[in-house]
């Protein structure tokens, strides 16, 4: 967040009497949104289509428009200490929170359910944003809505979702929304399983175990049809200190957005592998002899799905040199030799 209400993209200035201040703020705001490497990201990638929305939308009375300038004027108004900039988001977020509710009650007849998907976080990130800037604990105002929020929970995504999780357009070409429906499938799986115990049946946790299975095969399918550019490389060095780097290991990511649907990914996965190995040990290993092996090869996965996790960490959060200087970050564009985590 502080990366993305920096000075990486300056804020065009607003002295022109003819440039309302809201047309400088969406202009700063998307600026933000689309160039800056650690730019607004959701753990699906689902801000990539806010411009293509956001300009669809334009001369309607779609929510994504005010709730949009609520969050450019929110942004705006923290980087500028401009107390008109916040009470102008607040009282534009008011009047489209009420619209949202209305949008989301008829979700399943909405011609653009996109368009829904993406105000919804957005104001989330509008109260994120407020919370940082009022020091208060952030809770997200549509905590049910969300398939991430299941798979830590334990709780269906599709029955939290209701009708949304129907009008959602999961083609898996596209390998953003491949990965939300597998993260929704994951959740609604966790759940279903978690209703099980050593009373049973076989075919019941023989049947929890196959289908956690298929949904790790999707997964798979996802890390072959993201673009090239989407793939991280792995960097090793031994003399890293390891307050910066995980078992000497930095891993670096096109950008902040990349490297969070890559961690969703992993928690889908590992949230899959538990499930298998919770239903594995409910069963007598007689029942099938390769389940032995399923659950070694699954601790296994765990084991390196959370290295890579930590090792992904030093390229979310930057590292302090000694001095009290700016936070510094992997960079993509440098040398491998000095691709990573810098000390100053």
């Amino acid at each position: 967040m502080s990366a993305f209400l920096s000075d990486v993209v300056p804020d065009l200035p607003d002295t022109d009497p003819q440039v309302s201040t809201s047309n400088v703020a969406l202009t700063a705001f998307f600026l933000r949104s689309i160039v800056t490497p650690r730019r607004l990201q959701t753990v699906t990638g689902a801000f990539e289509e806010l411009p293509f929305f956001y300009l669809r939308t334009t001369g309607t009375e779609a929510t994504l428009q005010p709730i949009t300038l609520a969050c450019a004027t929110a942004a705006y108004g923290i980087r500028h200490d401009s107390a008109s900039a916040l009470a102008t988001a607040r009282s534009t977020y008011d009047v489209a929170i009420g619209q949202l509710s209305d949008d989301i009650l008829a979700f399943s007849d909405c011609s653009a359910p996109g368009a829904v998907i993406l105000s919804v976080f957005l104001c989330n990130f509008y109260e994120f944003m407020m919370c940082l800037k009022n020091n208060r604990p952030f809770r997200n105002i549509h905590e049910r809505g969300l398939a991430n929020d299941c798979l830590e929970s334990g709780t269906s995504a599709s029955e939290a979702l209701g009708q949304a999780a129907a009008a959602l357009d999961l083609a898996d070409d596209d390998f953003c929304r491949l990965l939300t429906g597998c993260v929704i499938r994951a959740a609604d799986a966790a759940a279903a399983t978690s209703r099980l115990d050593s009373r049973s049946t076989k075919e019941q946790l023989l049947g929890g175990i196959e289908r956690a299975q298929d949904i790790e095969k999707d997964l798979e399918q996802w890390t072959r049809c993201i673009p090239a550019h989407w793939m991280f490389s792995r960097h090793r060095d031994m003399s890293w200190p390891t307050e910066y780097a995980f078992n000497n290991r930095c891993d670096v990511y096109y950008d902040i957005q990349v490297a969070a649907n890559w961690n969703c990914y992993r928690r889908a996965r590992l949230t899959l592998l538990e499930t298998i190995i919770g239903l594995i040990d409910l069963l007598s290993f007689s029942v099938r002899p390769d389940l032995m092996a399923l659950k070694h090869t699954s601790l296994a996965g765990m084991e390196q799905i959370s290295e890579d996790i930590c090792a992904s960490i030093p390229f979310h959060m930057g590292t302090r040199g000694s001095s009290s200087g700016p936070i510094l970050f992997p960079d993509l564009n440098r040398s491998p030799s000095r691709n990573i985590v810098r000390l100053e």
